[in-house]
């Protein structure tokens, strides 16, 4: 565990360390005569340095500090993910703190992150491939299948203003093929609508 002089505390974030357990060394490689020679804020990550100050700043108003995470530089550049316990003893004036290392539970979190960003990126590049072709084929089937349609019921428009000159069978034909036409024209619109209402 780290033990951090509190009456250093008190004053800035510029307090050194006042004893460590050897882990410590080992984690972070520097020797103990490195680490309190310069003030502990030197070992924090730059981005961690103002939150690490508010902490502890409330730990020392009788605030236990628990599960606080911020990163730390360690001798060959690295950085350390550490999650503190601290607490401070006033009558003493130290505050005694235990970290743990999470660097690879943050890594991990790290990478679940990036891989759920991944697919959303997927996700959404799918979505308006879908989307493009959804619009292609309504408009495939409105142009083509539909000009067609219309086509053929032109046709047999044109077939219709001669009705009277048919044989009554095949006028009975033709006004069934006639409603049967319209009603295949109509149904088309209505799916191309269905499959892309803004088109």
């Amino acid at each position: 565990p780290f033990r951090i002089a509190a009456a250093e505390l008190t004053k800035k974030i510029t307090d050194s360390l006042q004893k460590i357990n050897p882990a410590v060394s080992k984690k972070l490689g520097y020797t103990e005569a490195e680490l309190m020679a310069v003030p502990v804020f030197t070992f924090i990550h730059e981005s961690d340095r103002e939150s690490t100050a508010a902490k502890r700043a409330r730990l020392l108003d009788n605030q236990p500090l628990l599960n606080f995470q911020n990163r730390y530089c360690t001798k060959n550049g690295d950085i350390l993910w550490l999650e503190w316990t601290s607490i401070y003893f006033p009558e003493k004036e130290i505050v005694f703190a235990i970290a743990k290392d999470i660097t690879v539970h943050k890594q991990k979190e790290w990478e679940l992150q990036e891989n759920y960003k991944r697919f959303r990126q997927l996700a959404v590049h799918f979505k308006n491939d879908i989307e493009k072709d959804r619009k292609q084929f309504a408009s495939d089937l409105h142009e083509d299948l539909g000009q067609l349609a219309t086509a053929v019921k032109t046709e047999i428009d044109w077939l219709s203003s001669m009705e009277q000159e048919l044989p009554p069978q095949l006028q009975n034909h033709l006004q069934s093929l006639t409603k049967t036409t319209k009603l295949l024209v109509n149904n088309i619109r209505k799916i191309s609508y269905a499959i892309s209402p803004g088109d």
